[in-house]
């Protein structure tokens, strides 16, 4: 009896190592019976802004280093920059902009100026915005860590966007975060 406990016991450890690395059952499961259509990347923390961050973006010289990249895009309005990275037929997103509260423009040193950011995928020509639901989270967060690692940033700054991903299960209810 304890011998095809251990059998069963390796066997599940099995499953949830190429679940969780290679191939998610679980979501392609999910997705046959109709209850999930994609997996997002957004922030931790809903708001129109985005995920305020502890610092101010330097928007400029964040564009200049990334543009070097063949592999980015980056589009640059100012006080906010978009920059985009394609794997397959899924485009990955990191916006970053710079707000100021009110009236702060007029002070020299500027305490209601902030930085944010925002994340986000979206699948070409589709109706859903992220990966296909058996792409393993694993995948995705390499994917989006690879881009804030390539920035040009410190390494507690980019260990402060990284902490505000979530990765979620996504279609017409919800599942919560995974």
């Amino acid at each position: 009896m304890t011998e095809i406990f251990s059998y069963v016991s390796i066997a599940l450890v099995f499953l949830w190592f190429i679940n969780r690395y290679v191939f998610s059952w679980l979501g392609l499961f999910l997705n046959i019976v109709g209850l999930i259509h994609y997996k997002a990347i957004d922030n931790i923390e809903d708001s129109v802004q985005g995920t305020r961050l502890s610092y101010l973006v330097n928007l400029q010289s964040l564009a200049s280093v990334i543009t070097k990249n063949s592999d980015y895009q980056i589009l640059n309005h100012g006080h906010s920059l978009l920059i985009t990275r394609k794997w397959g037929k899924v485009q990955y997103r990191l916006f970053f902009t710079n707000s100021d509260d009110f009236s702060s423009a007029n002070s020299p040193y500027r305490p209601n100026y902030k930085g944010y950011f925002k994340v986000s995928n979206q699948r070409d020509h589709s109706i859903y915005h992220g990966e296909k639901p058996f792409v393993p989270v694993f995948i995705l967060r390499r994917r989006i860590f690879k881009m804030i690692n390539d920035l040009p940033l410190t390494r507690l700054q980019k260990l402060e966007i990284k902490r505000s991903i979530r990765i979620r299960w996504c279609s017409s209810i919800s599942l919560g975060w995974i």
